[in-house]
């Protein structure tokens, strides 16, 4: 997990924006609810990480990514233990996805689908933890979660129906 986050941030400090990450870097300048092509929230959290770092440095930009990045490692670590209640599972789902070359550059890069796995993975866990027994509060902090992914890319609409799907044969 370490090696993984120094080479996401040895590559994020040296290689230059991809096009993609440029025209959403150009959107933060123009904050929206919405654009010709996508939510709004990675221009949203762009425009986040340059108020706090104005340096105009590149790789500030991706600085959410690289968060979300590892975020996502520790969420699915906990969505497996949750699941499958084993560490030994969690262990091994982690090593799975950090051996996965996407999610690497997921969390590295910042497109759309960096929000997009960061929060979906989120509703997943409260989600299950409340399936599990958890609090009504677990259940609004998953469908929040799920609001953040949606407002992230718009696949994120594709949990909808396996989220209702598994809560129609989660034990009560």
């Amino acid at each position: 997990m370490i090696a993984n986050a120094l080479l996401r941030i040895a590559l994020a400090a040296s290689l230059p924006l991809l096009n993609e990450e440029a025209y959403y870097w150009e959107w933060s300048y123009f904050p929206a609810a919405g654009y010709l092509d996508h939510p709004p929230l990675v221009a949203w959290l762009i425009r986040g990480v340059m108020a706090l770092a104005p340096s105009g440095a590149e790789w500030v930009v991706r600085t959410p990514a690289l968060l979300m990045g590892l975020g996502s490692q520790w969420l699915v670590f906990q969505l497996a233990l949750t699941i499958f209640g084993s560490g030994r599972v969690a262990w091994r789902a982690l090593l799975v996805f950090l051996g996965l070359p996407l999610p690497t550059m997921v969390g590295l890069l910042m497109v759309t689908e960096a929000p997009l796995v960061f929060f979906a993975l989120l509703s997943l866990v409260w989600l299950a933890q409340a399936a599990r027994g958890g609090t009504v509060w677990k259940w609004v902090l998953g469908g929040s979660a799920l609001g953040l992914a949606l407002l992230s890319n718009f696949l994120a609409a594709l949990l909808v129906p396996a989220i209702v799907a598994f809560a129609g044969r989660a034990p009560v």
